[in-house]
């Protein structure tokens, strides 16, 4: 299984940026995913670019960690399909490999990530969908803590609904998806937006009780008690009680489905 997480930079690299380059592999190193640069020799790029499964057969370096991040690096090309341009782009942006500790499954997640300015692209791959899972999310919470409004932020924040594919290795369709949940104000805005009825129901009722209630108090106040009005004033207030139980239902319902996205992670995995 593989996600593909793009974000954009607030300060869009240039060609031979290196200050740029410096910040994103300086960010990753701070938010703890150990990134690790790699180059693939000719053989295996051809090899890449011609066949689905290109793994070398010897090693390339004689540094262990580089052999390492090489190695993961193949790996992850090797689930982009072939088809589309997908791996060919990956593999002419490529430049970090990284790698997540799942401590929960007791797993380690790698990926790979592409610069193609100005955007960059997170590429994850674990055979465990729930470790996959774990490590696209500690990825965008520590994105969304170095994305805001502030010019001196490294990245854009996320746009509205952003949605994460899940792909099986090679295969251009999703297996299923995850939908960003906004933090903060933004998560009660989503709400607001997903119970837009149930909200405006609860206003409105809200407003028409405050008019019933309102207008049943003055007819009893200005009627006998024998008199139709005293009736009239009854039927308002049986109207404002019914309005009233009605707006509470409604802002109930909108505030269950609040705290229901607030209790998932980042990702709403679908």
């Amino acid at each position: 299984m593989r996600t593909l997480i793009q974000i954009q930079l607030r300060q869009p690299l240039q060609e031979g940026d290196v200050a740029g380059r410096l910040d994103l592999e300086t960010w990753l190193d701070n938010s703890g995913f150990r990134p690790q640069r790699f180059e693939l020799p000719e053989e295996a790029r051809v090899n890449l670019l011609h066949s689905e499964e290109a793994t070398p057969q010897e090693p390339y370096g004689s540094e262990l960690d580089t052999e390492i991040a090489r190695r993961h690096a193949i790996d992850i090309l090797q689930a982009i399909p072939l088809v589309e341009q997908e791996r060919q782009h990956a593999l002419s942006t490529g430049r970090f490999v990284v790698h997540f500790d799942d401590y929960v499954h007791g797993s380690i997640v790698w990926g790979l990530v592409c610069i193609d300015a100005p955007s960059v692209t997170f590429r994850w791959r674990h055979r465990v969908s729930r470790s996959l899972e774990r490590a696209t999310e500690e990825l965008v919470e520590k994105i969304w803590l170095s994305s805001n409004d502030d010019s001196t932020a490294l990245f854009r924040p996320f746009t509205s609904s952003h949605s994460i594919p899940v792909r099986e290795p090679r295969s251009t369709t999703d297996a299923y998806v995850g939908e960003i949940l906004q933090p903060g104000p933004r998560l009660v805005s989503r709400a607001r937006k997903d119970k837009k009825t149930e909200v405006r129901v609860a206003l409105w009722s809200f407003v028409g009780t405050a008019i019933c209630f309102v207008a049943g108090f003055v007819l009893f106040l200005c009627s006998q008690p024998e008199a139709t009005l005293r009736w009239i004033s009854g039927a308002f207030d049986r109207l404002a009680t019914t309005g009233a139980a009605t707006a509470v239902v409604s802002y109930l319902s909108y505030r269950f489905h609040l705290q229901d996205l607030q209790r998932k992670p980042i990702i709403d995995w679908k």
